[in-house]
C-alpha cells in the first residue's frame, strides 16, 4: 500500500515537472535506478531499472528530494528466495539536468 501511494505521489510530481519544465531554463529529474544483484544465479541478471521520479526547477530543490527518498526507500535490501538464490537489490537516487537520460539513447 505504501508503495502504491508513492507511485502516485511521483507520477503527480512528474506531471507536475513536466508542466513548469517548459519555462524553465534547466530543469532537474530525480532518478532512481534499481539493481538486483544474484548470488547463485538460475538466469542471467536482470540489468539496471531506471526510472525518473520527480523534476524541479533548482538543483538545489532536486538534491533535497533525492536525499529525502534515499533516506525512506534507498540502501541494500536482501531477499532470499530458494528458487533464484540470495538477491541483493541495490536502489540509488540521483539528480541530473533534464536534458540528460541515463537510459541512453531512445532508438527509432
Amino acid at each position: 500500500m505504501r508503495r502504491r501511494w508513492l507511485c502516485i505521489v511521483v507520477v503527480t510530481l512528474c506531471l507536475l515537472a513536466v508542466a513548469t519544465s517548459a519555462s524553465a531554463e534547466c530543469a532537474w529529474v530525480v532518478w532512481s535506478e534499481r539493481l538486483e544483484l544474484v548470488e547463485v544465479p538460475t538466469g542471467p541478471p536482470s540489468g539496471p531499472e531506471i526510472h525518473p521520479l520527480a523534476g524541479f526547477s533548482t538543483k538545489k530543490e532536486c538534491e533535497v528530494a533525492a536525499a529525502r527518498v534515499r533516506q525512506t526507500e534507498g540502501g541494500e535490501k536482501v531477499i532470499s528466495d530458494k528458487v533464484q538464490g540470495t538477491i541483493h537489490v541495490r536502489t540509488q537516487f540521483y539528480c541530473l539536468p533534464d536534458t540528460v537520460d541515463p537510459r541512453g539513447p531512445k532508438g527509432k
